[in-house]
Order: C-alpha cells, then sequence, then structure tokens
C-alpha cells in the first residue's frame, strides 16, 4: 500500500505478522508519468518562455495558462475533443438516446 506525500515520494506499509513497519520510497519520474508530462509542459511552453516582472504578473499569466491548458486544449482521455466539446457531444449523444 502507498501513500503519495508531497514531496513526490511514497509512504509505505508492510506488515510482518502483527508487526508493522514504514518505509519512504522516493518515486522516480516513470513512477509519475503524468506529473512530469505536465511539469514538463509547463516549463516548457511558460516558464522557459516568460520573464515575470512581478508575482502579480506571475500569477496572471500561470492563471491563463492553466485556463487554456485545463479548458481549450483536446485531450486524448476524451477522444481528442476540448473538454466543452466533449461535454456537447455527450449532452447531444445522451438526448438523441
Amino acid at each position: 500500500m502507498g501513500q503519495v506525500d508531497d514531496d513526490g515520494s511514497v509512504f509505505q506499509l508492510f506488515y510482518d505478522g502483527s508487526t508493522k513497519f514504514a518505509q519512504t520510497v522516493i518515486a522516480l519520474p516513470m513512477q509519475n508519468a503524468f506529473v512530469e508530462s505536465f511539469s514538463g509542459r509547463f516549463r516548457d511552453e511558460l516558464l522557459n518562455e516568460t520573464l515575470f516582472s512581478s508575482l502579480a504578473e506571475a500569477r496572471e499569466k500561470t492563471g491563463a495558462w492553466k485556463e487554456d491548458y485545463n479548458r481549450n486544449r483536446p485531450d486524448s482521455s476524451l477522444g481528442n475533443f476540448t473538454p466543452q466539446e466533449f461535454a456537447t457531444k455527450s449532452r447531444l449523444e445522451s438526448r438523441a438516446a
């Protein structure tokens, strides 16, 4: 059993009869594929391309990037539709059924 901590490590519990052991394992990049993919996109598309002049600007541009990432990009788990397109398609299909 494992639980991911804030630093990306995995806290694992082991049972040996009646004794409980705990171990923390630092997760490797391939164990966090989604996070590594997201972090790479965020770094490549925003952080490496933008020189922020203030914290307010950083928050504004990060918020705009997050909005685009979450709402306007096709998502392979949604059949390569944007979330809005997928919701519209789902509504139309449920009405037709």
